[in-house]
């Protein structure tokens, strides 16, 4: 098991994204978020001992043959250490270095550490990890991503979503859950953040004509995320890729 911080946070803007004062602001404004989501994991002990959520649960028995998870946004690694338990080999991503330093802790008397890792780095440097990319395009994998397309700008799912096919190979698939536009006026249980909700169907249609996927499973609805008195209007994709 090993962590490791992003070295690629302070590079040049990369070809396509942006450049100038406006990179100067969206690097300003991850730092404001990373921020935010530093205090939650640090501050609330309630959240360093969350049971996985139930989407890990249903993509557990969906993607039960594949030996690789590669959880994007893993927060706490609730969600990657539960797929540890089962027997998959596991990857969590994630910008805040609070939330990557208490899953690191999590692992590290666990017999075969050596098959799990956390890495510190925001979604716009993941095109970028061209090592990562070629480590990862190999094995038989799920990118595995639960509360993450919300809480990032548009640019930054477009970086998440060229990885995440980059390092797949046919057949390998992309799980996805996130807040939809219907969840806008919805309780909320956790503070006031950075949120972005998303037109589902949009999206799903996206990951189809625009990327090499294979629409396996839609659904949206609550019911599927309930948190407290939080119960979010959430979307479910599967998507394999062809």
């Amino acid at each position: 098991m090993h962590t490791h911080q992003d070295p690629h946070f302070s590079r040049a803007p990369l070809p396509g994204h942006l450049n100038g004062s406006d990179w100067t602001q969206q690097m300003a404004d991850i730092h404001d978020r990373t921020g935010y989501w530093n205090s939650y994991y640090s501050n609330d002990p309630l959240i360093r001992q969350q049971p996985p959520s139930q989407f890990a649960a249903f993509v557990a028995a969906e993607c039960a043959g594949f030996p690789l998870i590669v959880d994007v946004g893993c927060g706490n690694g609730r969600d990657t250490l539960f797929f540890a338990q089962l027997g998959h080999q596991t990857l969590g991503i994630d910008k805040s270095s609070a939330a990557i330093d208490q899953s690191a802790q999590k692992v590290l008397d666990r017999a075969n550490a050596q098959d799990h890792a956390f890495l510190c780095m925001n979604a716009l440097s993941l095109p970028d990890a061209s090592d990562l990319v070629e480590r990862l395009s190999s094995k038989k994998k799920v990118i595995y991503s639960r509360f993450f397309l919300h809480a990032i700008t548009q640019e930054e799912q477009t970086a998440f979503l060229d990885f995440s096919f980059a390092c797949m190979q046919a057949d390998d698939m992309l799980a996805l859950e996130f807040r939809t536009r219907e969840d806008a006026s919805r309780e909320k249980v956790t503070g006031s953040h950075y949120r972005r909700y998303i037109d589902a169907e949009a999206l799903a249609d996206q990951l189809v004509q625009d990327y090499p996927g294979a629409l396996e499973y839609f659904t949206t609805g609550t019911g599927l995320a309930k948190f407290r008195s939080d119960d979010a209007h959430v979307a479910r994709i599967l998507v394999r890729k062809v």
